[in-house]
């Protein structure tokens, strides 16, 4: 595979994955508060 196609793919995958980080990033915040609000309303 030649050097500059595979700087490219990188490339690619770089922007690809923000994306996908800020969707994972959601549904922690999701879990994490509604076992958040589970726990202040167990108190």
């Amino acid at each position: 595979m030649p050097f500059g196609s595979m700087v490219m793919l990188m490339v690619k995958w770089a922007f690809a994955s923000i994306p996908a980080l800020l969707i994972i990033a959601m549904v922690w915040a999701l879990i994490i508060g509604i076992i958040g609000g589970i726990g202040a309303v167990a108190r």
